[in-house]
Protein backbone atom coordinates (compact mmCIF):
# COMPACT_ATOMS: atom_id res chain seq x y z
CA UNK A 1 0.00 0.00 0.00
CA UNK A 2 1.28 3.40 -0.74
CA UNK A 3 0.30 6.99 0.49
CA UNK A 4 1.20 10.43 -0.28
CA UNK A 5 3.31 12.34 2.02
CA UNK A 6 2.52 15.07 3.63
CA UNK A 7 5.21 17.72 3.44
CA UNK A 8 6.20 21.10 3.92
CA UNK A 9 8.53 23.66 1.89
CA UNK A 10 11.23 25.39 3.88
CA UNK A 11 9.92 28.92 3.24
CA UNK A 12 6.66 28.02 5.04
CA UNK A 13 5.34 30.45 8.32
CA UNK A 14 4.49 28.80 11.43
CA UNK A 15 1.17 29.93 11.35
CA UNK A 16 0.70 27.74 8.22
CA UNK A 17 2.41 24.83 9.53
CA UNK A 18 -0.15 25.07 12.60
CA UNK A 19 -3.32 25.19 10.50
CA UNK A 20 -2.03 22.50 8.55
CA UNK A 21 -1.64 19.96 11.35
CA UNK A 22 -4.39 21.46 12.62
CA UNK A 23 -6.05 19.44 9.77
CA UNK A 24 -3.98 16.43 9.23
CA UNK A 25 -3.18 14.23 12.00
CA UNK A 26 0.09 13.54 11.52
CA UNK A 27 2.74 14.73 14.43
CA UNK A 28 5.82 15.48 12.49
CA UNK A 29 6.20 16.69 8.49
CA UNK A 30 9.05 16.31 6.45
CA UNK A 31 10.42 19.61 5.28
CA UNK A 32 11.67 19.70 1.78
CA UNK A 33 13.38 22.21 -0.47
CA UNK A 34 13.05 22.38 -4.29
CA UNK A 35 12.02 18.64 -4.02
CA UNK A 36 14.82 17.31 -1.51
CA UNK A 37 14.24 16.63 2.17
CA UNK A 38 16.23 18.80 4.01
CA UNK A 39 14.70 18.17 7.55
CA UNK A 40 11.57 17.46 9.84
CA UNK A 41 9.22 19.50 11.73
CA UNK A 42 7.60 18.12 14.71
CA UNK A 43 4.01 19.09 16.14
CA UNK A 44 5.98 20.04 19.75
CA UNK A 45 8.67 22.07 17.69
CA UNK A 46 5.76 24.16 16.17
CA UNK A 47 3.80 24.70 19.47
CA UNK A 48 6.82 25.67 21.45
CA UNK A 49 7.36 28.13 18.84
CA UNK A 50 4.00 29.28 18.66
CA UNK A 51 4.39 29.87 22.88
CA UNK A 52 7.35 31.46 22.37
CA UNK A 53 6.34 34.35 20.42
CA UNK A 54 3.13 34.74 21.57
CA UNK A 55 3.30 38.21 21.87
CA UNK A 56 4.03 38.68 18.52
CA UNK A 57 1.72 35.66 17.10
CA UNK A 58 -2.33 36.72 16.98
CA UNK A 59 -3.97 33.56 15.71
CA UNK A 60 -7.34 32.58 16.70
CA UNK A 61 -7.91 29.07 18.50
CA UNK A 62 -10.00 28.21 15.66
CA UNK A 63 -6.61 28.14 13.35
CA UNK A 64 -4.66 26.03 15.40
Amino acid sequence: MSRDVLAVEADSSIIDLAQKMGKNKPKSYPVTEDGKLIGLVTRSAILESLWENRTTCDVPNDKL
